[in-house]
């Protein structure tokens, strides 16, 4: 059994789940990779699969004489620490369970509200940016612009 140690396979691995997700809530890539698993209550996929092999060899148990005082190599594996997705995600994100509907419209309309992806068409800043700042502005009301922000004046 190989190990993969490179931090670039890893992130590659993890991307690849990340993006499946992403796609299947109908969010861009370029959305919080932490904010998208705490919802959805995933990890990325590498440390999900570390975690469970660690916990599946663990149970893994042999009489004493069988192994001639070998040792299986992939038994030395450290336990991670379980991971935590609120550490990474922006303090502006609401810190619920979010239902995941099995409609695919009602659950893309869901997370692009949830994940603020209508932003950029009341935000007074032209340059595009994916966090909220203190110079969002609304177009409409010219109040300061948070997540979930809903304008009056917006809709006529």
């Amino acid at each position: 059994m190989s190990r993969i140690t490179s931090k670039n396979a890893i992130q590659q691995l993890n991307a690849v789940f990340s993006n499946f997700i992403k796609r299947y809530l109908g969010l861009p890539k370029y959305v919080s990779n932490s904010a998208v698993h705490y919802y959805c209550g995933t990890w990325p996929l590498f440390y999900a699969l570390r975690h469970l092999s660690t916990i599946a060899i663990s149970k893994i148990n042999f009489p004493s004489e069988s192994m001639h005082e070998h040792k299986l190599s992939f038994t030395d594996l450290v336990p991670l620490p379980p991971y935590v997705p609120e550490t990474e995600m922006d303090e502006d994100f609401p810190r619920h369970s979010v239902h995941i509907s099995r409609n695919r419209i009602f659950r893309r309309k869901k997370f692009q509200n949830l994940f603020n992806l209508g932003h950029y068409e009341v935000c007074k800043v032209e340059k595009f940016h994916t966090k909220l700042t203190s110079q969002c502005r609304c177009i409409y009301c010219g109040k300061k612009i948070v997540r979930g922000h809903v304008c009056p004046e917006s809709n006529p």
